[in-house]
């Protein structure tokens, strides 16, 4: 009998080729380099995390996860052991409409085809406790439904089967009247409230920092939120009511490790809070659901992701939780801060990668963004490309049947425990600040993200993070998207028919609402008196005002929400006004050295760079002499130029191009494209060029400048 020894499987003998060793691949690569030394192949992220080229198994002998299997240990594999096939993760396309029974026709026409999810997403107005009547106008109807009171949440479910299809809210400070008409509107329509298997959670600080500022002050929202889990915990099991938003700081600009250190620090906070007023862990964790963006670094999503449920495993144990509420629900949405109004097609390219980044991450609910949301409201086009994604997902790409396809790659779990690492150094950082809450009112956490998100944009502007068809290979002759007609006209008679029902004779609300206030004041049974306030019709605004009775509210430094190709677009759209002013684009004439290998290099390169603004060039087939150029320039009426050619040719052609058209026209711009010596440098400049545009170039502040020369800005 063969000992254990004798008997492994030894994989160098049945190699056809010599076994490959780590050192040698590495001085193979430096020849490469031509002397460039190994380290210039190191990748450094925002994240603070610095990537290798090569990844072996070395990389992984000491990381504690990488044996735990799925459904075991800290559940960075998935909380399950199988992944059910029939339904992996659940389709959760948001929809918008101008009311609840546009929602509703919109989602059922959606379910029809593929969505598996009810994604219900209240308007501003709603989310941050105002009826549309007393609400600023531009938050009604804002990047959601409006939902003023049970009827208009019985108008948006009509017809729809709740115990087929789960239901996700995002509902603001608004989340308990809104939880309560759920109930009540369950028991109207006789379905088991212990059964019914809903995510409508209170994020108060996401919620607050969202905004800037809330009708409800802090520990108001963490006494609604433990009254409204416990009652969860006893009435409705399957209902999640305690929401943590990730998204909102990678929406801002932040690092996958800030937005994943931030989103614990948020959870640990609320167990804290929780626990203060009597509920026991297990309680609080079942409670917990999370949502986080999914960006385009595909593996650093994946590892995100993996790393989110490793970390919230071993937070939650810490309190004492059991296995099954060490288990995290992820819900992702695909980021706000890739999406670009221009080449707005390539918006489903971007949340295709974001989507399989999510799906392998091991998301349990997921949005896809339509592919036009940075410019109109989706339609029924929009949303079924950004269904279909998932769909295709699943039922071609046979996701839906893998537990963590990315489990036992070494670069993936190593990077996993790079990501969560760096993110538990962050979340102790927090901690240390006395949590989450009050490091954003020390203004911390948004330092931090606006940091990260200036970082990002300087390597937008310097074109180092390429936006394909915006910073890079824009395209001047594109046709945009049609802005559909304005939305407004909604407004004003739902503002009306809120009026007229709060001045009707409603004996029966008052009443209730006084029930609200009283248990607001005495601390008591919240719950079931705003269930009761719903049901006899109150509106979310005037449960929220007894909420908020003799409270002063909270106030913070809100966060900015921004996506990276702003600036970008910015300039574009200063250039197309200036053509619909002046009928053509702002010009940029490229005078051209030689034939037509000596100068397409840099003339392609200048032409990308100068369209990125709205620059339109004017190109030639080359100069044989510098007379020719200049006298091609003049002729031109374009008072920027661009020298385009070989570095041999410019020692001869730049500083007499440049004097010569200096001297015919002193506010003619000159831009040599290339970077000579220092040396060189110095004597263009002396001829009269005005600037060199490189790789190393500032495109945005470039072209920022041109455009104030022309009067584009």
């Amino acid at each position: 009998m063969k000992t254990e020894k004798e008997s492994k499987f030894d994989l160098k003998k049945f190699c056809e080729f010599p076994f490959p060793d780590v050192q040698k691949w590495k001085e193979t690569a430096e020849e490469s380099l031509k002397g460039k030394s190994f380290e210039t192949l190191m990748t450094k992220t925002y994240e603070g995390i610095e990537l290798k080229p090569l990844y072996v198994q070395k990389d992984v002998e000491n990381l504690s996860h990488v044996n735990d299997l799925p459904g075991e240990g800290s559940f960075v594999r998935g909380a399950d052991y199988l992944r059910n096939s029939a339904k992996a993760w659940d389709i959760a396309q948001e929809i918008t409409g101008r009311s609840a029974k546009q929602f509703n026709k919109a989602i059922i026409e959606d379910l029809k085809r593929g969505q598996t999810m009810v994604n219900l997403v209240v308007d501003e107005a709603t989310k941050r406790g105002y009826d549309a009547d007393e609400a600023e106008e531009a938050l009604v109807g804002l990047n959601g439904v409006p939902v003023a009171s049970i009827n208009d949440l019985r108008d948006a479910l009509a017809n729809i089967d709740l115990e087929e299809h789960r239901l996700f809210m995002q509902t603001g400070i608004s989340t308990l009247p809104l939880y309560a008409s759920l109930v009540a509107y369950a028991k109207d329509q006789n379905i088991n409230i212990k059964d019914l298997v809903a995510f409508i959670g209170l994020d108060p600080i996401g919620t607050v920092v969202a905004s800037g500022k809330s009708k409800l002050g802090i520990k108001r929202l963490y006494n609604t939120m433990a009254q409204l889990a416990k009652w969860s915990n006893q009435n409705s099991p399957n209902v999640k009511t305690i929401y943590i938003q990730a998204e909102l700081y990678h929406n801002a600009g932040g690092s996958a490790t800030e937005e994943l250190a931030f989103a614990l620090a948020t959870g640990v906070e609320y167990i804290n809070e929780m626990l203060d007023r009597g509920l026991e862990i297990d309680g609080i964790a079942n409670q917990v659901y999370f949502s986080f963006a999914v960006g385009s670094n595909v593996f650093m999503e994946i590892a995100k992701l993996r790393a989110a449920r490793m970390l919230w495993s071993k937070i939650v144990e810490s309190f004492g939780g059991s296995k099954q509420a060490q288990k995290m629900y992820i819900h992702v949405r695909s980021s706000n801060w890739t999406k670009t109004v221009y080449d707005p097609y390539v918006n489903m390219l971007r949340t295709t990668t974001e989507a399989f980044a999510g799906a392998v991450g091991g998301a349990n609910s997921m949005h896809v963004s339509p592919f036009d949301e940075a410019i109109r409201p989706d339609d029924t086009f929009s949303r079924r490309i950004a269904r279909n994604t998932q769909i295709i997902l699943q039922e071609e790409s046979l996701l839906n049947q893998i537990v963590d396809p990315a489990g036992g790659s070494w670069y993936v779990e190593s990077l996993t425990d790079a990501v969560a690492s760096k993110a538990w150094e962050l979340f102790q950082e927090v901690e240390k600040n006395g949590g989450m809450y009050e490091s954003l009112k020390a203004g911390l956490i948004q330092q931090k993200v606006t940091a990260t998100a200036k970082q990002k944009k300087n390597n937008i502007e310097y074109r180092k993070d390429r936006i394909v068809g915006t910073n890079m290979y824009p395209n001047l002759d594109e046709k945009p998207l049609q802005i559909r007609e304005a939305i407004e006209g909604f407004k004003a008679p739902l503002i009306e028919r809120i009026k007229a029902k709060k001045a009707a004779k409603r004996e029966d609300v008052i009443k209730a609402l006084e029930e609200v206030k009283v248990a607001v004041t005495n601390d008591g049974q919240l719950v079931p008196a705003f269930i009761n306030a719903a049901a006899m019709g109150a509106t979310i605004g005037e449960m929220i005002d007894q909420l908020a009775e003799n409270c002063k509210g909270a106030e913070l430094e809100k966060l900015t929400f921004q996506r990276g190709a702003e600036g970008f677009e910015q300039l574009r759209q200063a250039s197309e006004s200036y053509k619909e002013k002046n009928g053509q684009y702002p010009k940029i004439f490229f005078a051209n050295l030689g034939s037509i290998p000596k100068h397409k290099a840099r003339a392609d390169f200048s032409a990308g760079f100068f369209a990125a603004g709205g620059f339109e060039s004017v190109t030639t087939s080359g100069f044989a002499s510098s007379e020719e150029a200049v006298k091609a320039a003049l002729e031109s009426g374009i008072d920027i130029v661009t020298i385009c050619g070989t570095d041999e040719q410019y020692e001869e052609f730049v500083p007499a191009i440049a004097k010569e058209l200096k001297n015919n026209n002193k506010d003619i711009y000159i831009l040599v494209a290339g970077k000579p010596s220092p040396e060189l440098e110095s004597q263009y400049v002396e001829a009269g060029v005005d600037e060199f545009i490189h790789v190393k170039s500032n495109c945005y502040q470039t072209l920022a400048r041109l455009q104030e020369r022309k009067g584009v800005n």
